[in-house]
């Protein structure tokens, strides 16, 4: 199955052979800290959903372990419904995982400091939600980042961090734009323009969620662009549960990579986010099985990430 040919010279199709060869399969040598460790801040007391979601997505993706940060009252929900996580409320005592998975839900002053201090941290992190205006703020007061991030908006949610950076730094986006911060319905008409264009400003892969899908990186000749299956997807929680699939692949190819004491590269971080938006365009269409699909709630979805990845393989 390719999920989408080409829409231009820079976004190419992702194709079943990319998905086969993306997906780190375990082998009999690996154990859990092989397979990676995914650090997540997601979820709050105002939407614990979402950490609930993002946890259990990547449980599900095959990581080798998930460490939850969060408050004892968010924990006791996450060791109820997802037991293989493991919880904590200090980050001081947390070690440092393979990657972060933050901001999806993660509201209020206690999450925010949190978010801030992970993305001012050299470790490979996926940033969603709430995680996005901290990190378009970073950008603005130090410039293009030199730590490797994939950065998860919708077409509002871009608009924000473009607004965030050409205000408080209108030097930096001059360099980078020679017109205005476009609002919402603008970056709808021009997604994949302006997903190349956040990127190559951030330093940061960059996936812009919708219907299609545009993955773009600053640093590769090309990124990919998936197309859903169908439009089920655009529902409340959907974000949380590719975030916590992203992450779980990063984490896990992240482990790989230090095994063998090399680095991941650009095209790396683009293969990990297509390969994540794929088995969640997988894992949707599992929920009926049917050309047109049907409502797909997030929490149903997440039942399926595993089936999804086995299937690839078969």
């Amino acid at each position: 199955m390719d999920y989408l040919t080409g829409i231009d010279e820079y976004y190419k199709t992702y194709s079943r052979e990319n998905l086969q060869s993306d997906i780190l399969l375990p082998t009999p040598s690996d154990h859990k800290y092989t397979r990676g460790v995914l650090g997540i801040v997601a979820g709050s007391s105002e939407y614990p959903g979402a950490g609930l979601l993002t946890t259990k997505a990547a449980v599900y993706s095959g990581v080798g372990m998930v460490r939850f940060l969060g408050a004892e009252a968010l924990n006791v929900l996450i060791h109820i419904h997802v037991p293989e996580a493991v919880c904590t409320t200090d980050r001081d005592k947390t070690p440092t995982p393979d990657a972060w998975c933050v901001g999806s839900g993660a509201t209020g002053e206690e999450r925010q400091e949190l978010l801030e201090r992970i993305i001012a941290e050299p470790t490979p992190a996926v940033l969603d939600a709430q995680a996005l205006p901290y990190f378009a703020q970073a950008i603005a007061l130090n410039g293009t980042s030199q730590a490797p991030r994939i950065v998860t908006p919708h077409a509002g949610e871009l608009h924000q961090m473009l607004t965030w950076i050409a205000s408080l730094n209108p030097t930096l986006w001059n360099q980078h734009s020679s017109q205005e911060v476009p609002p919402q319905q603008e970056i709808l008409k021009n997604p994949g323009y302006w997903a190349r264009h956040t990127a190559q400003l951030t330093g940061a892969t960059v996936l812009l969620k919708g219907h299609t899908s545009y993955i773009a990186n600053s640093e590769y000749e090309h990124g990919y662009a998936l197309q859903a299956p169908h439009s089920w997807l655009a529902t409340a929680g959907s974000g949380d549960t590719l975030s916590g699939i992203i992450g779980s692949f990063l984490a896990t190819h992240q482990a790989h990579a230090r095994e063998q004491e090399l680095s991941l590269s650009a095209v790396d971080f683009l293969r990990v986010t297509a390969s994540a938006v794929a088995i969640h365009h997988q894992a949707a269409q599992k929920v009926h099985s049917s050309e047109y699909g049907g409502p797909t709630p997030p929490s149903l979805v997440t039942e399926y990430i595993a089936q999804a990845i086995s299937e690839t393989f078969l």
